[in-house]
């Protein structure tokens, strides 16, 4: 998922940045989420975008001005964090069009396979070496790995990963061509991203896919074995070169040390972080590799809790929280809102291991895309949430009744 910049502002005042752009510009992803946020403002529904979300903000440009850091760098930082909220709302306003019933199965799948299939496509031609590719030297060997149309092939993975919350429930649709097809355009996705030969990714994915059919008792067995093994077929070539990757680099390169910088860095400036879009110029300071090669912490975990501080931190986890309540609470919800929220479920394992290990889901267009899945999870879950008087364990204990949670 790459973005182009439409009109550029000011010029970038340092070489490298890491959650957006040095220099400061007009993105097209901007105008598109302007765009695609227009049925959302006519149906008034802004008031269903969290609070926090739309004060931070806010706050980062407080802290950013009380503390005199405003270069072209980190304003791009903040432009971008602007559009979090927007994010959200985007994904809610698809959630309220599939539960009016003007978004049907058939017009999701038809969305997500062309976007699926665009990046399928782009693969084969680079497979034809039509296209660059990225290459990785393995000992003495060196290893490709294809990327799509993403600027790293660790992003096509988690792109693909993440569009699993929409594929996943169409494989329960009443649809049979919709269940069919969304089937294979999880077996498409598994393949794509073995072609990555990220080992973060591959994981998350075929974990996410097992977690669904092992537990997912609303699919015949024989559907779910079958699908079972034709994932692991997809998987099985890039075994050889995942290993070797493996043997070759188990600690993921320079992450321990670029860890142990952030957490030296995080002693410092904990509470307001060091600024939007602003870890490499202030932690290359001290660290040569981040200053030299411009690589941040491999953990858009802890990447983000560097940059913005533990306050902002903070608002940013009081929606998600209410997310994940709301989430096992609906596991029992109607159709497609239950689907939605088991596939949620299953695909949070994977989601905390890439972001425990991997600093992509915090740069640029893939944060706001996080947020969009974020924001149609919760539009999804809002409105069928069973009564207050249920606990959290009751919720749990019948969601597994209801066979969400039963093999």
């Amino acid at each position: 998922m790459g973005s182009i910049t439409l009109l550029q502002i000011a010029e970038a005042e340092v070489p490298r940045a890491t959650t957006a752009t040095a220099y400061l510009g007009l993105q097209s992803y901007y105008l598109a989420f302007a765009v695609a946020l227009l049925p959302l403002s006519r149906a008034s529904q802004w008031w269903r975008i969290p609070l926090s979300l739309m004060l931070l903000p806010g706050v980062l440009i407080t802290i950013s001005l009380l503390r005199d850091v405003t270069g072209p760098h980190v304003i791009s930082g903040i432009v971008n964090w602007c559009f979090i909220a927007v994010a959200w709302g985007i994904g809610m306003g698809v959630a309220r069009e599939r539960k009016l019933g003007r978004l049907t199965d058939r017009d999701l799948l038809l969305v997500v396979s062309v976007l699926i299939g665009v990046q399928a496509i782009v693969v084969c031609a680079q497979l034809l070496g039509w296209a660059d590719v990225q290459t990785l030297e393995v000992g003495d060997d060196a290893v490709t790995r294809f990327r799509g149309l993403t600027s790293h092939s660790g992003q096509l993975g988690k792109v693909l990963f993440l569009f699993l919350v929409f594929v996943l429930p169409l494989t329960r649709s009443d649809d049979r061509t919709v269940r069919r097809a969304s089937t294979w355009l999880v077996l498409l996705g598994g393949l794509l991203t073995g072609l990555t030969l990220s080992r973060t990714n591959v994981a998350a994915y075929v974990a996410a896919v097992g977690l669904w059919l092992i537990f997912s008792a609303r699919v015949k067995l024989s559907q779910r074995l079958g699908l079972l093994i034709l994932m692991v077929l997809a998987i099985t070539p890039f075994v050889g070169d995942l290993l070797l990757r493996q043997e070759f680099d188990p600690e993921g390169g320079s992450r321990p040390i670029l860890m142990a910088a952030a957490i030296d860095q995080l002693s410092r400036t904990l509470w307001l972080g060091v600024g939007p879009n602003n870890y490499i110029p202030t932690v290359g300071r001290t660290t040569a590799l981040t200053a030299e090669g411009g690589l941040p912490v491999h953990s858009a975990a802890m990447l983000l809790l560097v940059e913005i501080g533990l306050i902002c931190v903070l608002l940013l986890a009081i929606p998600l929280i209410r997310l994940i309540a709301s989430i096992v609470r609906n596991l029992r919800a109607p159709e497609p809102a239950g689907s939605v929220a088991f596939a949620a479920l299953v695909l949070l394992p994977g989601f905390v291991l890439m972001t425990g290990t991997g600093w992509g889901l915090a740069g640029r267009i893939m944060l706001p895309l996080v947020f969009i899945i974020f924001g149609y999870v919760a539009g999804m879950t809002q409105s069928s949430i069973p009564p207050a008087r249920q606990n959290f364990a009751q919720q749990v204990s019948l969601g597994m009744k209801d066979g969400y949670l039963r093999s």
